[in-house]
């Protein structure tokens, strides 16, 4: 992707621009001297951009999840392991840990777990 600028030689902040270049940084003008004050409207939209991720989760929620851990997860050996967790049982968990604690303790009774280790936890 390329991003062009067109400035004139002749103005007074041309010295800006050419620094801008040398040290690999944009600049801009500052707002207040535009001619045209919608130049500096930025849309944002909270909801609608919430929104947009939730789809985007909702649809691709393993590759997400697995992209959280590669890029937030600092240890190396639990990347490692999860990555070996089969991607049927990676969603399992992921389902498990929205539920709530009662819902977790519950399910971790039911897989065989006590009530003396589940309190370790909770």
């Amino acid at each position: 992707m390329k991003l062009y600028k067109y400035r004139s030689i002749k103005s007074e902040v041309f010295p800006y621009y050419l620094e801008s270049l040398k040290d690999g940084y944009l600049w801009f003008a500052d707002v207040l001297s535009l001619n045209d004050k919608s130049d500096s409207i930025i849309y944002y939209g909270k909801e609608q951009d919430f929104m947009e991720f939730k789809q985007y989760y909702d649809e691709h929620e393993l590759e997400s999840v697995q992209s959280i851990v590669n890029s937030f997860v600092p240890n190396k050996n639990i990347k490692d392991s999860l990555s070996k967790v089969p991607n049927d049982k990676l969603l399992e968990m992921i389902k498990i840990l929205k539920k709530s604690d009662n819902e977790i303790k519950e399910y971790l009774i039911s897989n065989g777990e006590n009530n003396e280790n589940i309190n370790k936890f909770f």
